[in-house]
C-alpha cells in the first residue's frame, strides 16, 4: 500500500483547459478493415471458420488491399466474423461502410450484412438496454459486381458516456441448405467511423497552482473518446504517481517553480495538451490538531490537565513560543521548534482555584501562526460528584436550522444520581458556542444547556449550504478523588451530544411538474420526522457531485407526505453542487421543509441525473445509547414496474420478534394499482391485497406481512403508472430496521446474472459486539427451478462452494450463513457469490450484531449486486456523508458517533490497483476550519477480499488521532487506477454506542 497524504490546507483550484484542434475524425475503428494483409483482429462467430483473406479481389481495382471471403456451406446457414471495439463514446453518431461482392452461384435469397451491437461495458459486456443490432441488407444489387453499402448509426437513447464498446460483424446467410451448395461473398474496405461531433482534442483539468509537497490531481480527456488507459504523461521536475498510463494521475513537485505537465494519447489522433503549473513554497503554517478539552479538578486543588496539538502544515521549519492569557494554568513546553509536517503536544495544567469556571487562552507566537490566533483554555473547579451521578441527555442528537448568520439551540440533561452535579459545557468546533459558567443539576432534576451557532465560522462560511456536524459535551468530575488526568481519563466524565446546523433553503408550495420526455427523477420514499413508540425518527440526506470537475446546476426537491397530493407539495431549490464538496441535509424533513410529524417521499430532479449521487437514511435519535436505523433505497423513475411487471422482495420477517412494513412509491405521475401476494418459504400464498397509489404518491403498509411470510410479489395490475416497492423488517426487541429491495430492478441488471454480496461473515467486533450474516434467495419463476452455486470466499482466500436448487416461488433462507450453511468455524469475513446455471432469482442479505447476553439485533441490509457492475480501470465510485470517529471516541463507545470501515473485492480473477481518496473538513484552529485530502493505493490480487478498518486512520496514519479527532461529512472516492481486474466496494459505518451499522455501496 502506498499512502499519499496531503497537508491539511485548502487549495483554490482553477481549471485550465487547453484544446489542440486537429482534423476531423475519420479513422476506421475496425482493426484491419481493408483486409490488406490478413484477417488479423477478426474472429469467427459460430461453429466453424469458413473465411479467408482473398488477395485476388479488390473493390477499388487494386489487389494490394484484398478482401475477406466468407463461405456458408454444409449445414451452416450463416457464417459470421466480428470483433469487439472500444468506441469513442462521446461521439453520438457512427457510420458503417464497405463493399460487398456476392458470387453468381449464390441463391437469389442469399444475404450479406454488416452489423453493430452496442454495450455499456468494456469488452462487449453490459446490460440489455444498450444492446441492439442494426443490419445492412443489400439484396437488390447485381451479382459478381462490387456494391457499396453504408448506413448511419445512432447510439441508443442512453447517455453516450455509458456506451463503452461495440461488437462489429460481417456475415453471409445461405437459405438453400441442400447438400453441395455454397454461398460465397467477399467484403472489402469495411469500416466503422465516428462522424460529426467535436474536433478531437486532448485536455487536462486540474489545479494550475499548488505548494511544494502537495499532491495535485489531474485528469486528461479526449473529446472523441472515453479513453481510460494508454495515456502518456510527462513533466519536468515532478514525479508522476500511480498508473502513468491512466487518465487520472497525481503529481508531486519537489521544489517551487513553474512546470509544464503534458498528456497525449494515440487514440485521439495523437493530439496533446500542455498544462502550466506554478508551485510555491508555503513557508511555515501552524494549525491546531487536537483541540483542548476543559480542565476538570477539585476546588482549591491543583493538577488537572488538558492538552492540545500544534502542527506545522507548511514546508519550512519554525519556532513557536506560547503566551498565557489567564492566571489559572501553566503550559509545557512553552517554546519549541516545528519541522515541516511535525506536531507538538502541549499540556496545560490547572492551578489551585476556588470553585467556579475560569476562561483564558494560550497564545502561540512565531512565523506561520495566523494573526490573532488563540487557543481557549477552560477550567472547572468544583466538588466531585459520587460515582452514581450521571447526566443523561434527552436525545443523542440535536438539530438546529434557520437562515442568517446565527441561530441557537439547547439540549436537556437529567441528573439520575442522588447528589448535585457541577459541570461545564464545551465543544471542539469553532462554530458552536456553549453557554459559559457552571452547569449545575440537582439530583433527579433536568436542566437545559444552551448553545449558539456562529455561521461565520462554519467551514463553508464563504458560501453557506446545507448542514455541518459537530458535538457538545457536558463534563464533570466524579468519584471521591480529584483528577490529575486529562479529560479522556477517569474519573472525569463527559456526556456527548451530536449537534447539526442546517442553513435552510427557500421553500414553497407547488405542484410536482410532469416528467418531460426522457427525463429521469430520483425517489427516496420513507424520509420523515415522526415520533414513534420508541422515540423520534428522522432522516438525513447526502448529495455529491460525481464528476471530476464539473459544477452541476441547481437541484429541485419535492417532499410529498403520505396522504398528500402531488398538486400541493413542499418544494426547495438547492444551490449548484460543486465537485469535491458534498452537500448534507440533516433531519431533512424538519430542517428544510419545517415538518415535525410527517413521513413521505422525496423526489429530486436535475438536468444531469447521472452526475448526482444520493444517499439517505432513517434512524432513531432518542436513545441515549446511540442511533439505530437503515439506509433508504433510492429509485430511478425509468426503472419502475410498468403495467404487467412484478417487483419481488425476499428476506421479509414476520414472527414473534419481528414484523415487516411495506412502502409503495408511484414513479411516473399516473395512478397505479398494485396487487400483492405474500408467500412462505415453500412458495405458499399466505395473504393477498390490492392497493392504489396516486401519481407520485407513497403509501406505507405497517406490519402488513402475515406470520411466516418471507417474500412478497407486487404486480402492476392496472393500465397506468409505474411503481417501486421496498420493505423494512423491524426487530421488535431493539427497534432496529433494515431495507429489503428488488436489487436487480433497483440497480438495473438481469436476475439471471452472477450476483455478489460484497461482505458476509461471522466475527467479533469492537465494544463486545458479534457480527454475522443472514441470506435469502427467492426463485421468481412459477414453473422452473433455479439452480446454481453459492460460493463463499474468505479474506484468507479459502473458497467454499455449495450447489443449490430452489423450487419455483420458493425462498431459500440461510441464517448465520457462513457457519450453518458453509460450515466455517471461528471468526471469518469475506464475500458471497451466486453463480447461476438456470433460472432467475432475487437475493437479499443482512449483516447484524448482538451484544453479549442480549437477543436484540442491530444491523444493515447488504444489497445483491451484479458482477457486471464492478468498477474497472478509470471508473470512479464516490460516496459522501460518511463519519469516522477517532480511536478515543470508539473506545468510550460514545453514542451517535460512527466508526467506518471499507471493503474492496476483486471480481474477475485479475489483479487491480485501487486508489481510495479521503476528503474531509477539520478544525484548523478554534477560529476557523480547514479542508484536507489524502489517498492510499491498494493492490488487489485476483478474487481478493480486503476489508480496511478505521477509514481515516488507514489512509492518514496514526497521527490522525492527535491532529483531527472525529471526522464528519467525509467524501470517499474509490477509483481503479491499474490492472485488468474489476472491483466491488462497500462502506460500513457502525454506531459506537449501539453497534448498529449502515452499509453503503452507492
Amino acid at each position: 500500500m502506498r499512502v499519499h497524504p496531503r497537508p491539511a490546507v485548502t487549495l483554490v483550484v482553477i481549471t485550465l483547459t487547453v484544446a489542440l484542434q486537429i482534423g476531423a475524425a475519420t479513422t476506421n475503428l475496425a482493426n484491419n478493415g481493408e483486409f490488406n494483409t490478413s484477417l488479423s483482429g477478426w474472429s469467427q462467430v459460430g461453429p466453424s471458420s469458413n473465411y479467408a483473406w482473398d488477395g485476388s479481389r479488390d473493390a477499388a481495382g487494386s489487389p494490394s488491399s484484398g478482401s475477406a471471403k466468407l463461405i456458408s456451406s454444409g449445414a451452416e446457414a450463416v457464417t459470421k466474423i466480428g470483433q469487439c471495439i472500444e468506441i469513442p463514446a462521446p461521439s453520438a453518431k457512427y457510420s458503417l461502410s464497405g463493399f460487398v461482392y456476392l458470387h453468381s452461384s449464390a441463391a437469389s435469397s442469399a444475404k450479406v450484412r454488416i452489423g453493430a451491437q452496442f454495450f455499456n461495458g468494456a469488452g462487449c459486456t453490459g446490460s440489455n438496454p444498450l444492446t441492439y443490432t442494426i443490419f445492412v441488407n443489400p439484396t437488390s444489387f447485381t451479382k459478381d459486381l462490387w456494391a457499396e453499402i453504408s448506413s448511419p448509426l445512432n447510439l441508443p437513447a442512453e447517455p453516450p458516456s455509458t456506451v463503452r464498446s461495440v461488437h462489429f460483424s460481417i456475415d453471409v446467410e445461405r437459405l438453400d441448405l441442400s447438400a453441395g451448395s455454397n454461398t460465397e461473398a467477399n467484403f472489402d474496405s469495411v469500416s466503422i467511423t465516428p462522424v460529426g461531433g467535436a474536433v478531437p482534442t486532448v485536455s487536462i483539468d486540474g489545479p494550475d497552482d499548488g505548494f511544494r509537497n502537495d499532491l495535485l490531481s489531474f485528469a486528461a480527456t479526449c473529446s472523441t473518446a472515453n479513453l481510460r488507459t494508454g495515456w502518456l504523461w510527462s513533466t519536468a521536475g515532478g514525479a508522476v504517481q500511480g498508473q502513468a498510463d491512466a487518465s487520472t494521475i497525481a503529481v508531486k513537485f519537489a521544489s517551487p517553480g513553474s512546470y509544464s505537465l503534458s498528456a497525449s494519447h494515440a487514440g485521439c489522433s495523437n493530439a496533446n495538451d500542455s498544462h502550466q503549473v506554478t508551485i510555491s513554497s508555503r513557508g511555515p503554517r501552524i494549525v491546531i490538531g487536537e483541540a483542548p478539552a476543559p480542565i476538570i479538578q477539585n476546588e482549591n486543588v491543583s493538577g488537572g490537565t488538558t492538552s492540545f496539538v500544534l502542527k506545522n502544515a507548511g514546508d519550512v521549519t519554525t519556532t513557536i513560543s506560547l503566551g498565557t492569557n489567564g492566571t489559572f494554568f501553566s503550559q509545557s513546553p512553552s517554546q519549541f521548534s516545528l519541522a515541516p509536517g511535525a506536531s507538538q503536544r502541549v499540556t496545560a495544567t490547572g492551578l489551585s482555584r476556588a470553585a467556579g469556571v475560569y476562561n483564558g487562552s494560550s497564545t502561540p507566537l512565531g512565523s506561520g501562526v495566523p494573526s490573532g490566533a488563540t487557543i481557549p483554555i477552560q477550567l472547572l473547579s468544583a466538588a466531585t460528584a459520587p460515582p452514581d451521578v450521571i447526566a443523561v441527555p434527552e436525545a443523542n442528537r440535536v438539530d438546529v436550522a434557520g437562515s442568517g448568520s446565527s441561530t441557537s439551540g439547547s439540549i436537556a440533561f437529567t441528573n439520575s444520581g442522588s447528589a448535585s452535579l457541577q459541570g461545564i459545557a464545551s465543544t471542539t468546533q469553532p462554530w458552536i458556542k456553549p453557554e459559559g459558567g457552571v452547569v449545575s443539576i440537582g439530583p433527579g432534576q433536568t436542566r437545559s444547556v444552551n448553545f449558539t451557532i456562529d455561521r461565520t465560522r462554519r467551514p463553508d462560511s464563504d458560501s453557506l449550504n446545507g448542514s455541518v456536524f459537530g458535538d457538545l459535551l457536558l463534563t464533570w468530575s466524579r468519584s471521591n478523588a480529584f483528577t490529575r488526568e486529562p479529560l479522556d481519563s477517569a474519573p472525569s466524565f463527559a456526556a456527548p451530544v451530536a449537534v447539526t446546523d442546517t442553513v435552510k433553503p427557500a421553500t414553497g408550495t407547488l405542484a410536482i411538474p410532469p416528467l418531460g420526455a426522457g427525463e429521469i427523477a430520483y425517489f427516496i420514499p420513507g424520509v420523515g420526522h415522526v415520533t414513534g413508540s420508541v422515540g423520534v425518527f428522522l432522516s438525513d440526506l447526502s448529495i455529491v457531485n460525481l464528476t471530476r470537475g464539473e459544477s452541476l446546476p441547481n437541484l429541485s426537491m419535492y417532499f410529498n407526505p403520505i396522504g398528500g397530493s402531488s398538486s400541493a407539495v413542499q418544494a426547495a431549490t438547492l444551490a449548484a453542487v460543486i465537485p469535491n464538496q458534498p452537500h448534507a441535509y440533516a433531519d431533512l424533513v424538519s430542517s428544510v421543509f419545517g415538518s415535525t410529524s410527517q413521513l413521505g417521499s422525496l423526489q429530486l430532479r436535475t438536468a444531469s441525473p447521472q452526475k448526482i449521487g444520493l444517499a439517505a437514511n432513517v434512524f432513531n435519535a432518542s436513545n441515549p445509547e446511540g442511533t439505530f436505523g437503515t439506509i433508504i433505497p433510492t429509485f430511478r423513475s425509468d426503472r419502475g414496474a410498468a403495467p404487467g411487471e412484478t417487483i419481488f422482495l425476499a428476506g421479509l420477517r414476520a414472527d414473534a420478534t419481528s414484523h415487516t412494513n411495506l412502502y409503495i412509491q408511484e414513479t411516473s405521475g399516473a395512478e397505479v394499482t398494485v396487487s400483492t401476494s405474500f408467500r412462505g418459504s415453500s412458495g405458499e400464498v399466505l395473504g393477498t391485497r390490492t392497493d392504489t397509489v396516486p401519481g407520485f404518491g407513497l403509501i406505507q403498509l405497517g406490519a402488513v406481512v402475515p406470520q411466516g411470510g418471507v417474500s412478497a410479489f407486487l404486480t402492476n395490475s392496472g393500465a397506468t403508472g409505474r411503481f417501486f416497492a421496498y420493505a423494512t423488517p423491524v426487530d421488535k426487541l431493539s427497534g432496529d430496521t433494515w431495507s429489503v429491495s428488488d436489487w436487480p430492478r433497483q440497480y438495473g441488471y438481469s436476475r439471471s446474472e452472477v450476483m455478489i454480496f460484497p461482505v458476509a461473515g461471522a466475527v467479533r467486533g469492537a465494544n463486545d459486539t458479534f457480527f454475522r450474516t443472514d441470506v435469502a434467495i427467492l426463485n421468481t419463476h412459477a414453473t422452473t427451478a433455479a439452480t446454481g452455486t453459492l460460493r463463499y470466499v474468505s479474506r484468507e482466500g479459502q473458497v467454499f462452494d455449495k450447489p443449490a436448487s430452489i423450487l419455483p416461488r420458493n425462498t431459500l433462507v440461510l441464517n448465520d450463513v457462513t457457519g450453518s450453511y458453509f460450515g466455517v468455524t471461528g471468526d471469518t469475513v469475506g464475500y458471497i457469490l451466486w453463480i447461476p446455471s438456470a433460472g432467475e432469482v432475487v437475493m437479499t442479505s443482512r449483516n447484524y450484531t448482538t451484544k453479549a447476553g442480549e437477543s436484540a439485533t442491530f444491523g444493515s441490509a447488504v444489497p445483491a449486486l451484479a458482477i457486471s457492475q464492478s468498477l474497472r480501470i478509470g471508473d470512479l465510485r464516490r460516496m459522501a456523508g460518511i463519519e469516522d470517529a477517532a480511536l478515543d471516541t470508539i473506545q468510550k463507545a460514545r453514542p451517535a458517533s460512527f466508526r467506518t470501515n471499507f471493503g474492496l473485492v476483486e471480481t474477475t480473477g485479475n489483479a487491480a490497483t485501487v486508489r481510495v481518496t479521503l476528503r474531509y473538513d477539520f478544525a484548523a484552529s478554534l477560529l476557523a476550519q480547514g479542508r484536507g485530502s489524502a489517498f492510499a493505493e491498494y493492490a488487489l490480487n485476483p478474487n481478493q477480499f480486503l476489508q480496511v478498518n478505521n477509514l481515516a486512520r488507514a489512509i492518514l496514519g496514526a497521527s490522525r488521532e492527535d491532529e483531527l479527532g472525529d471526522l464528519r461529512n467525509v467524501e470517499v472516492d474509490v477509483e481503479v487506477v491499474g490492472g485488468s481486474g474489476a472491483v466491488m466496494v462497500f462502506v460500513s459505518s457502525i454506531d459506537n454506542g449501539t453497534g448498529d451499522s449502515l452499509l453503503r455501496t452507492d
